[in-house]
């Protein structure tokens, strides 16, 4: 009992209580030491987790606006080429058609109207519906060439257009 006595009027003293403040003290600072030590260790991570996104986003980005690029300009060739048939087809139609003949083939006035009404173009004028409209072949073959070339300009976009979400959604 001599010892338990001993050592309680140890840890009542000044001294005692001084050593136990040191301990607990040492204690905490080691509690938050580590504690320093593990989010040291998070942030690190969380850096590096940052980096590696930061680096595939921009590579996602370059691959985007590649795929944009490649995109427009095969956009660009086809459109070109379309046109370029187009105006073809246009400069051969006066050698394959009568081009002051309009009854050549004359074109009755219900399909003008008719073709404008489609296009939302004001009512042809004119006589009755089968009377002739006063344009032959040679008169509407190139609106009709050139209406569907701009249609097929128009398919060839929207074709391309449906390339690139396809590859812009491969990319992610």
């Amino acid at each position: 009992m001599l010892f338990g006595l001993n050592l309680l009027s140890f840890f009542t003293s000044k001294a005692g209580l001084a050593l136990i403040a040191v301990t607990l003290v040492a204690a905490m600072i080691g509690v938050q030491t580590a504690r320093l030590n593990h989010a040291k260790s998070e942030l690190s991570d969380l850096k590096a987790s940052d980096k590696a996104a930061s680096d595939h986003a921009h590579l996602l980005e370059a691959n985007a606006s590649k795929i944009s690029e490649t995109a427009s300009v095969h956009n660009q060739a086809v459109q070109t080429g379309i046109r370029t048939v187009t105006r073809t087809i246009i400069k051969w139609i006066p050698a394959h058609v009568a081009p002051t003949d309009p009854n050549f083939y004359p074109w009755p006035t219900w399909s003008v109207r008719a073709y404008n009404a489609s296009l939302g173009l004001p009512d042809a004028p004119g006589g009755p519906d089968d009377s002739s409209s006063g344009l032959g072949a040679a008169d509407a073959a190139p609106v009709f060439v050139a209406n569907n070339g701009a249609c097929r300009e128009d398919q060839a976009r929207l074709a391309g257009l449906q390339g690139w979400v396809r590859a812009q959604a491969a990319n992610r």
